[in-house]
């Protein structure tokens, strides 16, 4: 079912005639693109805030926002909708494809020009690899368009300097005159060669070029950016809301080019296309902070909090592949289900005969089907495997977030160790501690223990041996303890007394020591060891995620 929303300013007549020609306009473009699973669009016509045309990501629904059409009639009109349509779906297509990807070029752009303008560059990129790519299918149709886009948003006034590069970048890619009676400056036409060059250097569709080349393209724009900080005089436009929150002025001719808002990036979804792009990133080896960078500015997260946690989930998903056991806990059910396979799911999850069988024709979004595994809760605790206690050292000394110190490794640890608890429903408590304790009590609730270990301290280093024991035994069952630190405990002996009771009693207590070695540590572990203890030294850092992982197999698997 086709939905018209209509706002004043517009005849009803007129709207009906706007719905019309979107409808035929959509449907050519969707056939175009052999029938995406696109459901049918809701329209927006007549004086709304801003003008839009986009499909969200989640559902690939089409949302028109018309707030002023060009003066075009009939087929022509159907032509335009038809060409908008072909574009938006080539943001899904083409590039950026998915949200990982899209998430990558912003992230690249914001080295440049910071978070704010980011996004800007990203469409300002995207749109010209989507063109391109419909100018060698579509030709006469895109030159067409992109002249009645051109010279209607150039009748706004004065025009900008952005509007006028990206102009000059279509029509150097174009390889043709777009705008009537538009002199640009030297400095223009260089910039938008540049630009033109950049993109086609190793191929416009060659992604794993892109993000290199969205970084030069954002070098090249840099300077023209200033516009939407400070506006040119005589330049109409308005204040948009970039994905960090602030406000930035986008000029009336360049909104009507890339329609509606374009400092929010292509293809933003929050949640789980976070840790897609995370996963992205870690794969690529870019660095934690470029990826906390990335996320802000692509607008896949509020908080700085939530781009750690989708972080340290891929980076832990990379040291680890967990395959749930068929003994279960008692009681328990596994179910296994059908479900829809989606454009961003992983290829490998895509079962071809499930989806043959649910549907003779393969649709993206639709037909596809992968398989979800999902475990019911425990009815006992016979065979059962452990709940875990997570204690995570955050001092001083274990030197704050950055890619390879002795933090970051070990909090790669502690969510592999969670991944394997939670891959079995068990229970898991956690206590980060430096000279304070920070603790999360019993629970199935994976935000709330990765939020906890997430809180860097930085401060002395004193073990929270009451917590421990306090945690510990509000637990009624055997539990599996991961104590996760450097050799400067302070309260060591106190430490070794009360652990080696929780050890004698059929708790598993394990200690992995950054830093230390048999040798030196040999005397100190005596009386926990004998207790039943396990005590790791580790001493590189870097074998830490994999010496956990190790010993935490052989009580999930």
């Amino acid at each position: 079912m086709w939905k018209l929303i209509e706002r004043r300013g517009r005849k009803r007549g007129e709207s009906k005639k706007i719905l019309s020609a979107v409808r035929r306009g959509v449907s050519l473009a969707v056939s175009d693109f052999y029938y995406p699973p696109v459901p049918d669009p809701e329209v927006r016509v007549g004086n709304v805030k801003e003008t839009l045309f986009y499909i969200t990501e989640n559902d690939w629904k089409i949302h028109i926002n018309v707030r002023d059409v060009p003066p075009l009639r009939g087929d022509e009109l159907v032509a335009f909708f038809r060409s908008l349509c072909r574009h938006e779906l080539g943001h899904y297509a083409v590039c950026p494809y998915d949200v990982p990807t899209s998430t990558l070029i912003t992230g690249s752009a914001a080295k440049q020009v910071g978070t704010d303008l980011a996004g800007f560059v990203a469409n300002f990129f995207s749109d010209l690899v989507v063109d391109n790519y419909l100018f060698e299918r579509y030709p006469d149709e895109t030159v067409w368009e992109k002249k009645i886009t051109v010279n209607y948003a150039r009748s706004t006034g004065s025009p900008s300097k952005v509007w006028m590069v990206l102009v000059r970048c279509y029509e150097k890619m174009l390889k043709v005159k777009l705008a009537k009676n538009l002199e640009t400056s030297r400095e223009i036409d260089k910039a938008a060669s540049r630009i033109v060059r950049t993109i086609r250097r190793g191929g416009v569709l060659n992604e794993e070029t892109w993000p290199r080349k969205v970084r030069k393209v954002a070098e090249i724009l840099k300077p023209f950016l200033e516009e939407l900080r400070e506006p040119t005089a005589g330049v109409k436009g308005e204040y948009k809301e970039t994905p960090t929150g602030k406000r930035v002025f986008v000029p009336e001719d360049v909104a009507r080019t890339m329609r509606g808002n374009p400092l929010k990036p292509p293809l933003r979804r929050e949640g789980e296309s976070c840790e897609k792009a995370a996963a992205r990133h870690a794969e690529r080896g870019e660095r934690l902070e470029g990826f906390v960078y990335a996320a802000r500015s692509a607008g896949l997260v509020s908080s700085e909090k939530e781009a750690l946690r989708a972080w340290y989930r891929a980076k832990a998903d990379m040291k680890i592949n967990v395959k749930l056991k068929s003994a279960r806990r008692k009681g328990a059910e596994v179910q296994v289900y059908p479900d829809i396979w989606r454009i961003d799911d992983p290829i490998e999850e895509l079962d071809i005969p499930l989806s043959i069988q649910s549907f003779p024709r393969m649709i993206p979004g639709v037909t596809t089907k992968k398989w979800i595994k999902s475990s019911g809760e425990s009815g006992g605790r016979e065979g059962a495997p452990p709940d875990m206690l997570i204690v995570l050292d955050s001092s001083g000394s274990m030197e704050g977030f950055g890619d390879g110190t002795p933090f970051d490794l070990a909090l790669i640890a502690a969510f592999s160790a969670l991944k394997f608890a939670m891959s079995r429903s068990c229970k898991v408590a956690a206590i980060n501690f430096s000279d304070r304790a920070i603790e999360c009590n019993w629970t199935r609730d994976r935000i709330n223990i990765e939020n906890t270990l997430l809180a860097y301290q930085g401060n002395g280093t004193v073990l929270p041996v009451k917590n421990i024991i306090d945690i510990a035994m509000k637990n009624n069952s055997k539990i599996l303890l991961l104590i996760i630190t450097d050799t400067e405990i302070s309260n060591w002996d106190e430490a070794v007394e009360e652990l080696g009771k929780l050890a004698s009693i059929g708790h598993t207590v394990c200690i992995f020591f950054i830093g230390g070695r048999a040798g030196e540590l040999e005397e100190r572990h005596k009386k926990l060891v004998s207790a039943g203890g396990k005590i790791y030294t580790i001493p590189s850092v870097k074998e830490l995620p994999d010496v956990v992982i190790e010993e935490v197999r052989g009580h999930y698997i």
